[in-house]
């Protein structure tokens, strides 16, 4: 993460210059990541390949992994103004911007970086759905869900803390779960993309009570 200088450091000629460089930044990640959520839908006609492997004498399959994009997966445009191409999807998915969403965390810094850092960035596992076992390698990213569902329908059944937001209009997502929005993703190189979220205010750092 970047270290900003107090603003003592900026001269008042800079500090136009600096919020003016901090917006084209988070435009240009925020464009980001609509080019790639569209770079993957497209790839859903292609099929996904399944790779598995078995083990024992009973002929057990263990090993689930796929390639390619899902049928399932839907294309998510956020905010209401986003552009939409000849080229997207009849059934793209248009969400307004001031939808909520939760990222859960295993530990405090993670909660804390995100708040404060107010981006996030993928980890290093690709999408397993609820049950594991199954593991989708070509879908990377940021994974995120609705408040309403709790860290054991999100998958994450360990986290005890999260992150309340909204994505900037003209994210671009998946939505990774058949009508409900228990998956969404916003797609990115894991430990290395930045998506940018918007917290307007931080009253305490939320942790799921025992």
């Amino acid at each position: 993460m970047a270290i900003i200088p107090p603003f003592s450091a900026f001269s008042s000629a800079a500090l136009p210059l600096a919020a003016e460089a901090a917006v084209l930044s988070t435009t240009a990640l925020v464009a980001e990541t609509l080019e790639r959520s569209r770079f993957l839908i497209a790839r859903r006609g292609e099929g996904v390949r399944h790779e598995s492997r078995q083990l024992g004498l009973d002929g057990h399959i263990v090993g689930g992994k796929f390639f390619g994009v899902p049928n399932f997966a839907r294309l998510v445009l956020v905010g209401k103004r986003t552009r939409r191409l000849e080229t997207d999807p009849a059934d793209t998915i248009v969400l307004s911007a001031s939808q909520v969403f939760r990222h859960y965390a295993h530990r405090l810094e993670e909660q804390t970086a995100i708040t404060f850092g107010r981006t996030l960035i993928p980890g290093p596992l690709p999408f397993t759905p609820v049950g594991g076992g199954s593991f989708y390698y070509d879908l990377v990213g940021a994974f995120v869900t609705l408040p309403k569902f709790t860290p054991l329908h999100a998958g994450v059944p360990d986290s005890r803390f999260y992150v309340d937001f909204r994505f900037y209009a003209g994210t671009g997502l998946l939505r990774l779960s058949p009508r409900d929005g228990r998956y969404f993703m916003a797609p990115g190189i894991p430990r290395k993309s930045q998506i940018p979220i918007r917290i307007k205010i931080i009253i305490e750092l939320n942790m799921l009570k025992d």
